[in-house]
């Protein structure tokens, strides 16, 4: 059975297809070419059409753009981690535009894998399905219950805070995952915003290779963000902060975030307890709206007034000497900034960058 019909076919009988929909399907199933496949006898061919669902659900994930910034997505790039089931268990309204979800993730149930146990004895028990798992800066592709458009969002929470105080069941095999989402137009960002209610389940899937680095724990490191795209670097500053305690001198990290008005300030009471208890963290805040009302600092860190420039980003490569950079915003901010550290001498392999396309 040709794999490709097999989506087709399905597609047509329900709005959404989930990998764990397709492992539970009944025992026999009828293919657009019209011939019948014994699960039961044909085992592998199931996981050869698990796979190409899979793969054209990479193909849907990185294979759109957010015009407005609402979800996080890097071009050309797929996530190739297992499939984990996410209940929600936190929404919080977090600025006008952005909200913050915890989800907590959980083993997919294996009574609910009719997949027979290949390679393994009868009466042994199945071995558990992996858990989800993810590295500072990457996304989740999210498959939501009733949308057909593949959400992509990345990950505001440090991968070795497994626990979110106050919000994780206590359940065993558990992670929490923290999003941060936009309200847009953009299907799965407007279904977050609308729709999406504590208690829903969905499937995440975490990829990108645009991570912390952490071969080298002592290089400083530069974190320029604008607007959202402060949310992935915000995992990796946490990351720092954590591995900064293994260390006899502190990772040093500087933040250069930039934002419209003071109140489109994102974690802003998160970066400013790490600042509080890591000597390494510093930053400043850019303030590119037009109220230029009087402010010195803000959750600890320094305030200024318009764009980030030439001379600022000067400034702190030559005081941190040759840091790993790290850019996240719209399209045209990195590309601008990538420019600027160019033009200023940083080596290429430093400049590290997801943007909004």
């Amino acid at each position: 059975c040709d794999c490709l019909h097999m989506w087709a076919a399905l597609r047509k009988g329900c709005s959404v297809v989930t990998a764990s929909s397709l492992l539970t399907l009944p025992a026999r199933v009828t293919c657009a070419s019209a011939s019948w496949i014994d699960w039961g006898e044909h085992c592998q061919r199931k996981r050869s059409c698990l796979r190409s669902l899979q793969h054209v659900r990479r193909m849907s994930a990185t294979a759109h753009g957010v015009e407005d910034g609402g979800a996080a997505v890097t071009q050309g790039q797929d996530a190739t981690g297992p499939l984990a089931l996410a209940t929600v268990v936190s929404i919080e309204q977090s600025t006008p535009s952005v909200k913050t979800f915890w989800l907590e993730t959980v083993l997919a149930p294996n009574e609910h894998d009719s997949t027979p146990n290949v390679g393994v004895a009868a009466g042994d028990p199945k071995p558990p399905l992996p858990t989800f798992s993810f590295l500072a800066g990457q996304w989740v592709d999210m498959f939501i219950p009733g949308v057909d458009t593949v959400g992509g969002f990345s990950i505001a929470n440090a991968p070795s805070v497994i626990d979110a105080p106050k919000r994780n069941s206590g359940k065993p095999n558990t992670r929490m995952v923290q999003l941060a989402v936009k309200e847009a137009r953009h299907p799965p960002a407007k279904w977050m915003h609308t729709e999406c209610a504590v208690g829903t389940t969905v499937e995440i899937r975490a990829g990108g290779s645009v991570v912390l680095r952490d071969a080298e724990p002592d290089r400083p490191a530069l974190f320029i963000a604008g607007g959202i795209g402060i949310v992935p670097l915000h995992s990796m500053i946490l990351e720092r902060a954590e591995i900064s305690k293994e260390l006899t001198t502190p990772c040093v990290s500087r933040l250069l975030y930039s934002v419209r008005h003071t109140g489109d300030l994102l974690f802003g009471e998160s970066l400013g307890a790490v600042k509080g208890r890591c000597q390494g963290l510093d930053g400043t805040v850019f303030l590119t709206g037009p109220d230029r009302a009087p402010l010195d600092t803000l959750h600890g860190f320094d305030v200024a007034f318009g764009r980030i420039n030439a001379a600022i980003v000067a400034a702190e490569l030559a005081a941190l000497g040759e840091p790993d950079v790290y850019i996240c915003g719209q399209q045209d901010m990195c590309d601008e900034l990538e420019r600027m550290l160019r033009d200023l001498g940083c080596p290429q392999h430093r400049i590290i960058y997801e943007k909004w396309w």
